[in-house]
């Protein structure tokens, strides 16, 4: 028996340090029962929010670009429009003009003989002035 109590009393110490390994280590270690970690729950949480926004922004871009393509085809459809009613336009003061009395060519020919004949005119003037000025001198 007194062999028994200093045994007890080097195995009780064991013992006790032994008991609180195995309790901490159940923490450490992954559970197998099936339910996530205080760590892990978040980080799943996380996931499945990024999974749900990209699914909505997904879905918002579609509808974005479904709204552009509506204001594209709208505009050009406007743009279509006011075309065709610039060019009725066009037509109208064409029609409304009446026949040209020379071409365009024959409207640079008759002014390019214009000049020409004032030159002359100011050129002949301008001789005379000057011998008359020469004249008077003398």
């Amino acid at each position: 028996m007194r062999l028994l109590a200093p045994l007890f009393a080097v195995l009780l110490p064991c013992l006790a340090v032994q008991a609180e390994e195995s309790v901490s280590l159940p923490l450490l270690q992954p559970s197998s029962s099936g339910t996530p970690q205080p760590s892990a729950t978040p980080n799943v949480e996380l996931q499945q929010q990024l999974k749900l926004m990209q699914a909505e922004r997904d879905q918002l871009q579609a509808q974005l670009q479904e709204q552009q393509q509506l204001q594209e085809s709208a505009q050009v459809s406007r743009l279509r429009q006011e075309n065709q009613r610039l060019k009725l336009q066009i037509k109208a003061a064409l029609a409304g003009q009446g026949p040209r009395w020379l071409s365009e060519q024959q409207t640079w020919f008759a002014l390019g003989s214009a000049l020409a004949l004032i030159a002359l005119i100011i050129g002949r003037l301008s001789v005379g002035l000057g011998k008359s000025r020469k004249h008077w001198l003398n």
